[in-house]
């Protein structure tokens, strides 16, 4: 679908801009050697990106809105995954209008999760955006999370432990995940809340 591949080059387009502006981290690299942390940039992507490492790795979309989850390195060889909200304006012109996600140069340990589980980053207000990590540390095979209000109900089929997931409208929390194996079989239903809008409990194990 074209629109896709124009969604795509908004992203890359904005990524090349700022380019050649030094990674935003880089002040924080020099008073500490590692670090993680979740972030939201709202209408901009990140500085100084390295082009040649940017993969693009899921996208989901409804009409006039799309989502997509990518993954770079930076000049300062800091890793971000972010999934990034697109939007069509009136005009016609699709615009970046928000991306939350991890930013990081280092691999943090957590305790194993004995239970599958789902950690999403994005926004509950309209368009509702969210995208992240299934967390099977057991090898359950979760294949699809459902998200699920009492008016609400969207899913997605997992691919490469990530979900992604947008909505035209708001969906206030919390927010039911219902975690299915490969035999639509319910594993795991816990309730979620969207990073970063708490401190991040838990981190990831993620090899660029």
């Amino acid at each position: 679908m074209s629109f896709l591949q124009d969604t795509k080059d908004v992203i890359r387009a904005e990524l090349q801009s700022l380019a050649s502006l030094p990674s935003e981290y880089r002040d924080a690299l020099s008073e500490q050697s590692g670090f993680i942390r979740s972030v939201r940039l709202q209408k901009h992507l990140p500085q100084g990106a390295n082009l040649t490492t940017l993969h693009f790795l899921k996208e989901v979309s409804v009409s006039g809105y799309c989502v997509h989850a990518i993954r770079f390195e930076d000049t300062a060889k800091v890793w971000w995954i972010l999934f990034c909200l697109v939007l069509l304006e009136p005009t016609g012109q699709w615009t970046i209008k928000e991306c939350s996600g991890l930013a990081g140069n280092t691999a943090m340990s957590r305790p194993p999760h004995l239970r599958p589980t789902v950690q999403l980053y994005g926004n509950p207000d309209a368009p509702f955006y969210a995208g992240g990590f299934v967390i099977d540390d057991q090898h359950v095979g979760i294949q699809r999370v459902r998200l699920q209000t009492p008016s609400e109900m969207l899913e997605d089929t997992v691919l490469d432990n990530l979900v992604l997931y947008v909505h035209s409208e708001s969906i206030s929390l919390p927010i039911q995940a219902k975690l299915y194996n490969a035999e639509s079989n319910l594993v795991e239903t816990h309730t979620i809340t969207l990073l970063p809008m708490r401190e991040l409990k838990s981190q990831l194990n993620i090899d660029m």
